[in-house]
């Protein structure tokens, strides 16, 4: 999930910045991956692993951020950014389920996920 992250940020900021639709295209397509292969359909997040690896005995998640923001936290704050640049309310519901999911991990620990804090007040901040 690490790599579709961070790839779909930059794709995103990519869009933003030369104006072109293709980076931001590619940046839904990619979420679209993610959310088929990394989602946790029974408690949200997304795992570090995709679905395809059956092979796994664990599917790790994370939620706390380390020397670069999770995961989750990338992608919490990629769907808020998806949602503005597109107007799709899916964005803007899966950044709210995505909350739901991380939002004992920030009251535990609140300055280890300061990323996913980020998101969460970009979501509040939406009309």
């Amino acid at each position: 999930a690490n790599d579709y992250a961070y790839l779909i940020m930059g794709l995103t900021a990519l869009g933003t910045d030369a104006g072109e639709s293709r980076w931001l295209n590619s940046a839904q397509h990619l979420q679209d991956l993610m959310d088929a292969d990394f989602w946790d359909p029974n408690q949200g997040g997304y795992f570090l692993t995709p679905a395809t690896r059956p092979d796994l005995p664990v599917r790790p998640k994370e939620a706390y951020d380390g020397a670069v923001p999770s995961a989750n936290a990338v992608a919490l704050n990629n769907l808020v950014v998806l949602n503005r640049q597109t107007g799709l309310e899916r964005y803007m519901k899966r950044a709210e389920q995505l909350i739901q999911a991380l939002g004992g991990s920030v009251r535990r620990q609140p300055a280890a996920c300061l990323h996913t804090l980020n998101g969460w007040f970009a979501v509040m901040d939406e009309p």
